[in-house]
């Protein structure tokens, strides 16, 4: 076994495994959390914020993203894991410099487009993002321009 597969092995275990096997072992994920072992998922949501506003699409993708959160804390748990939310706020010369970096979600690091075998487009958006071209998702032949709640928890169950 190469050195680089071992390490990946060992890290599994003691990220993944060992926790579990704790928690069967307690039956309770509740003393998982306790003491420390739950393992976070990290989410990540960017989106532009004029003056606390946002638009209609990002707006509709942050309702979505905190159901999601919700149904995930407890469909993770029983493998001892927990989502942890960062949102980023991009200004408006940040935005206009690249608006499809607007309503941008990444899972463990990784694009919710990668994990859903999606692509990434771009429409008119509205209001904050004037006549911008703000990013879209298309997944199963369907583009989305708020990201819905399922999409979302099926992207951080995989």
């Amino acid at each position: 076994m190469a050195t680089e597969t071992r390490a990946v092995v060992a890290n599994l275990h003691c990220v993944v495994l060992r926790p579990l096997i704790y928690a069967s072992h307690e039956h309770s994920t509740d003393r998982l959390e306790k003491r420390g072992f739950m393992k976070g998922l990290p989410i990540l949501w960017q989106r532009l914020v004029i003056q606390g506003e946002t638009c209609p699409r990002c707006s509709d993708t942050g309702e979505a993203v905190l159901r999601a959160i919700e149904r995930l804390k407890e469909n993770l748990k029983p493998f001892g894991m927990t989502p942890v939310l960062e949102t980023r706020e991009l200004n408006e010369t940040e935005f206009h410099g690249k608006p499809v970096e607007s309503n941008r979600i990444w899972i463990a690091g990784r694009p919710i487009e990668d994990w859903l075998h999606g692509k990434t487009g771009s429409s008119p958006c509205c209001n904050e993002c004037g006549d911008a071209e703000c990013r879209t998702l298309k997944v199963g032949g369907k583009t989305y321009e708020a990201i819905p709640e399922e999409m979302l928890v099926e992207a951080a169950m995989i």
